[in-house]
Parts: structure tokens; sequence; C-alpha cells
């Protein structure tokens, strides 16, 4: 797996668990961030790129900060690379 394909991999899997850990469906999800449930499941899957707005859509769906979460992982990320 190429290192952009597994950082889209940790960004859907925190959207995914964030979605979780506040209850919300997938339905509802895709449908408040004005995406296909298909292009949301995708997402979540790391199996496709996508637009930084639709990422804010998503954000702004589910109702929590993930940017603070992104910044978790860039560093856990970088501490990766550090130590490999």
């Amino acid at each position: 797996m190429g290192g952009e394909q597994a950082f889209l991999r940790i960004i859907g899997e925190t959207i995914k668990s964030t979605r979780l850990i506040y209850n919300k469906n997938l339905i509802d999800t895709a449908r408040l961030a004005g995406i296909n449930i298909r292009v949301l499941k995708a997402i979540e899957e790391g199996r496709t790129d996508f637009e930084m707005t639709t990422f804010f859509r998503i954000h702004q769906a589910i109702g929590f900060d993930i940017v603070a979460d992104l910044e978790k992982i860039n560093i856990e990320k970088t501490m990766f690379k550090i130590k490999n």
C-alpha cells in the first residue's frame, strides 16, 4: 500500500470512527454532507481520493472537529516516518 493510499485509509477510518462515536449512521451523514452514500463509504474505506470541500462537508455533517483529529494523525504519521 502506497503512502498516499495509507494516509487516505487513516483519514477514512478516522471519519468512520468519529461518525460511530457520535452515533451517526452512514445514510444520514451522507445526506447531511450532500454526497452519495457510496462515495462516503469509499472515503471511509480509503478507496477514493476526495476534495477538501467534501471533507469539510462530512466534518460539518458529523458535527465534530475532525481537523483536530487530523493534526494528531499528522503527528503520528511523522513519528512513524522517524521510527522507520
